[in-house]
């Protein structure tokens, strides 16, 4: 039991983080399933909604809570194997998460983010030569991954675990930076990119010296890196976008998405519906957009409860920002962040994705370093 309490989070992440990676699937379905059944024990012992527990973070119980009606109250005529595997996954992955973290506090507030950052730097490294193509045949580079979104936003997670845990870097440390972030701009994803210019934004703040050092990083990237037969397809996508040259290429989707959750309001359609009607005849795709797909899932009253709860609470831990302390400010960099790229991926809402659990577990640090805080001073 004392391992599970340590280790069951983070081995469950690998498993997220490798469910996408090729030459790693059929190693990362077995993991999922094993952490999951290994996790049992801690569930059924109930120490899990022990009061001393639950009111570190409440909002992840009425999380739990939300899914659980939804599925067994709402959607009652979609219950399937796939819709009760999402929602008792979903619902274990919450209790995981604040049975491991409470836990073992300081290891998942600092201990695992450097390791979590070697994990991906290895993945991705080993993908620039194994698997490095597109999955279909398309023309994107992938390193290893199924698909250039999954790999880049993995490189941006990995890119601010090192940003966020040295005061000063090391050579090596710099080198390990500027291959993420080559492998972001190489790979073409918007997305990833903006996430990694908010991570430095968050560690260095807005000042003269990290402008000129960004025009200096630009211009290499974009007079330098082509010499060398490397173009940074996320940069120019990037500029692409902001200056409307570049479509978001998402309309459809969304529309589709739009025209799903008005045909069900209430109820919503279960976890990863097939598109009907109108909306299957823009587009078999989902959204490409967390908050679109949540109200999809779930129905719009459930869905804008769900949200609700993480914008609202995410607001109130960016108040901890104020303390200038690296490892929150990680945190804190990678709630904000996930937030507004879950604009244009189906962030929040999976289970066995890396992107949406690594933002859940920032969430659920900063909520239990706050209640903490504020019962130290109640104390004192």
């Amino acid at each position: 039991m004392k391992f599970l309490k340590k280790q069951l989070l983070l081995l469950y992440l690998i498993a997220n983080a490798t469910a996408e990676y090729v030459s790693l699937m059929f190693a990362s379905k077995y993991l999922f399933y094993a952490v999951l059944a290994l996790s049992i024990p801690i569930i059924i012992s109930k120490n899990v909604f022990a009061k001393n527990i639950r009111v570190q973070c409440p909002q992840m119980y009425f999380m739990m809570a939300i899914y659980l009606i939804a599925q067994f109250v709402l959607q009652a005529d979609l219950i399937n194997n796939q819709t009760l595997t999402y929602t008792i996954g979903k619902v274990v992955t919450f209790c995981i998460m604040m049975f491991c973290i409470s836990h073992n506090f300081e290891y998942y507030f600092k201990q695992t983010i450097r390791p979590l950052s070697y994990i991906i730097l290895g993945l991705l490294l080993v993908g620039w030569f194994i698997n490095k193509g597109e999955i279909g045949g398309d023309d994107y580079i992938t390193f290893g991954f199924a698909n250039r979104n999954a790999a880049c936003t993995l490189g941006s997670i990995g890119f601010a675990g090192f940003l966020f845990t040295s005061k000063k870097y090391s050579f090596k440390e710099y080198l390990f930076m500027a291959f993420l972030l080559l492998t972001i701009l190489i790979g073409g994803s918007r997305n990833a990119l903006a996430m990694c210019l908010l991570f430095i934004i968050v560690r260095y703040g807005l000042s003269g010296k990290l402008v000129f050092a960004s025009l200096a990083c630009i211009f290499f990237i974009v007079y330098v890196l082509p010499e060398f037969g490397l173009e940074a397809v996320a940069l120019d996508r990037l500029e692409g976008t902001l200056s409307g040259t570049v479509s978001l290429d998402r309309e459809d989707q969304r529309e589709a998405a739009k025209w799903m959750i008005m045909q069900r309001p209430w109820t919503g359609w279960g976890y990863n519906h097939e598109n009907i009607g109108y909306a299957l005849a823009l587009t078999e795709y989902g959204a490409h957009n967390g908050y679109l797909t949540t109200m999809k899932n779930l129905g719009v009253p459930l869905g804008i409860m769900l949200l609700v709860t993480i914008l609202w609470t995410s607001l109130k831990n960016l108040r901890l920002y104020k303390l200038h302390n690296m490892e929150i400010n990680y945190h804190l960099a990678v709630i904000v962040s996930i937030l507004l790229a879950a604009n244009f991926e189906d962030f929040l809402v999976g289970v066995n994705q890396i992107t949406t659990n690594i933002f859940f577990l920032s969430f659920v640090v900063l909520n239990i370093y706050r209640y903490r805080l504020s019962n130290i001073g109640k104390s004192n």
